[in-house]
C-alpha cells in the first residue's frame, strides 16, 4: 500500500531512532564531525559556495543539537528533505534481503563521506518512493546482485527498469567546487589582510592548464595577490588580471544590500559561473575562475545517459532518470519550456545523441523514456491515504519533472511512470 510510503510528523523520531540504528550512532557521528571539520574553518560566504552539497550532514548536527532535539521543523525545506530522505532509507531496508541489507549501509556509509555526495543516493531513494508511492512492487536489483540496474518495477501489468543518474555542478566542469571553495578562502583572507590599494573590481584567473596539474594554487594566487604587476604565476599555472569596477563603490553607497547582490551576481556570472565576491569598506573586491578549455557539461550528460541505458538489461522497458543536482527549480524550467519549444532542441537534442542509432552502434531500443529532473523549490502539501485509511495531509518536496519519450523503443505502448 502507498500508505506505506507516508510518514507522520509526529513519527520522524522512530524514523530517525531507526536510522540510526541503522547506521551506527558512532559511524554517524564520525561522517558527521568529519564534514564539520571540513565546513568549520571557512567562513560562511565561502561555505554557501557549496550550496546544498552536506544538507544531510549540517540537518544531522540541528536534529540532535538544535532547540527541538529529534523534532520535525516542517517549515524548512532541508528538515522535511532530510526527514524524506531518512524515511526512504529505512524503507528500503525493509525490503532488502539479509544479503543486501550489510552491501546498503556500506553504500550510505561512503557516500556520507566529505569526499562524496550525498545527494546522488538521496536521488535514487527518492525514485524509489516515488514508484513505491504508485503502489508498485520494487526490487533493488543491483543491491540484491539482480542487474546492474537500480530499480525493478513491476505491477500486474507493467514491469519495466529504472536506472538513476545525476549530474552536479561538477559534472564536465574542469574547475570542481572543492577548488573554488579552497581558491575564495585564500584570496577572502589575502585582500582582507592586506591593505587595499585598488578600487572595486574582478580578479579574473584564467588557468593555463588543467587545474589538477597545478600545484601549491592557493599559495600561488596569494603571491600572485600581493604583485603590483599582476604576474603569471611563477610555474605558468594561470595568468591573473584586474579589472576595475568603480560602478560597484558607487552602488553600494547607494543601493541595498539586496539590489547590491542583484546586480553583482548578474556581471559575475558574465565573467565565470565560478566566482566569489567580498565587501571590504565600501569596495567589493571578486574572484572569477576561469577554465583552460570550456566546460564539456552536454558531453558529459550524453556520455551519463549512455552509461545507465547500457546498465538496464535491454529485457524489458526502461527509464534512465537524470537528476540535475545543484541547478535551481526555476533554471531547470527555463531549461525545460525551451526544450518543449520545439526544433528538437535542448534536453531533446541531448536525448536523441545519446539514444539515436546514427550517434552509436549499441543497441539503445530498449530505453523507454529519459526523466529530467530537478531540486523543489518549496514544500509541497497535499492529502493521502494513510496506513489507517485516513486522508491527511503530507509534505514533501516534488521536484519539476521533463520526460523525453524515445520514439524508436522497441517496446511499444504507453507506461506510467
Amino acid at each position: 500500500m502507498s500508505g506505506d510510503f507516508t510518514m507522520p510528523d509526529s513519527g520522524f523520531p522512530a524514523e530517525f531512532a531507526a536510522f540510526v540504528d541503522f547506521i551506527d550512532g558512532l559511524e554517524l557521528h564520525e561522517a558527521v564531525s568529519r564534514v564539520a571539520s571540513k565546513l568549520n574553518p571557512l567562513s560562511s560566504p565561502v561555505r554557501a559556495l557549496y550550496r546544498d552539497r552536506y544538507f544531510f550532514h549540517e540537518h544531522c548536527i540541528s536534529i540532535t543539537e538544535g532547540p527541538t532535539p529529534f523534532q520535525l521543523d516542517v517549515s524548512n525545506i532541508n528538515a522535511v528533505r532530510a526527514a524524506s530522505f531518512i524515511a526512504g532509507i529505512n524503507r528500503v531496508r525493509r525490503r532488502l534481503s539479509p544479503v543486501a541489507i550489510p552491501r546498503f549501509r556500506n553504500v550510505i556509509v561512503g557516500c556520507l563521506r566529505p569526499d562524496r555526495d550525498i545527494r546522488q543516493l538521496e536521488h535514487e531513494i527518492r525514485s524509489f518512493v516515488h514508484f513505491g508511492q504508485k503502489g508498485m512492487q520494487i526490487t533493488l536489483a543491483d543491491l540484491e546482485g539482480h542487474g546492474r540496474f537500480d530499480l525493478d518495477c513491476r505491477t500486474k501489468d507493467t514491469a519495466f527498469e529504472v536506472e538513476c543518474k545525476t549530474v552536479t555542478q561538477d559534472t564536465g566542469a574542469a574547475i570542481k567546487t572543492d577548488l573554488l571553495v579552497n581558491l575564495s578562502e585564500e584570496f577572502r583572507r589575502t585582500v582582507h589582510r592586506t591593505p587595499v590599494t585598488f578600487g572595486s573590481g574582478i580578479f579574473i584567473l584564467t588557468f593555463c592548464r588543467a587545474p589538477d596539474e597545478c600545484r601549491d594554487l592557493a599559495l600561488t594566487l596569494r603571491t600572485a595577490l600581493g604583485s603590483s604587476s599582476l604576474p603569471e604565476s611563477p610555474d605558468g599555472d594561470f595568468d591573473l588580471v584586474f579589472i576595475p569596477k568603480p560602478e560597484w563603490t558607487k552602488l553600494v553607497t547607494s543601493a541595498t544590500p539586496n539590489e547590491v547582490r542583484a546586480a553583482l551576481r548578474d556581471e559575475l556570472i558574465d565573467a565565470s559561473d565560478h566566482h566569489f565576491a567580498t565587501k571590504i569598506g565600501d569596495k567589493i573586491i571578486a574572484l572569477a575562475l576561469r577554465p583552460h578549455k570550456p566546460n564539456s557539461l552536454s558531453e558529459k550528460v550524453i556520455s551519463v545517459l549512455k552509461e545507465g541505458a547500457d546498465q538496464c538489461s535491454g529485457n524489458h522497458p526502461s527509464l534512465v532518470w537524470l537528476h540535475l543536482i545543484g541547478h535551481a527549480e526555476a533554471e531547470f524550467l527555463k531549461l525545460a519550456h525551451f526544450s518543449m519549444e520545439g526544433g528538437g532542441a535542448g534536453l531533446n537534442a541531448i536525448v536523441a545523441k545519446a539514444l539515436h542509432p546514427r550517434a552509436s552502434s549499441t543497441d539503445r531500443s530498449h530505453v523507454h523514456t529519459i526523466r529530467f529532473s530537478a531540486e523543489a523549490a518549496e514544500i509541497i502539501q497535499k492529502p493521502v491515504l494513510d496506513e489507517e485509511l485516513l486522508i491527511r495531509k503530507a509534505r514533501s518536496l516534488s521536484g519539476p519533472c521533463y520526460d523525453v519519450p524515445n520514439p524508436l523503443c522497441r517496446f511499444k505502448g504507453e507506461i506510467d511512470f
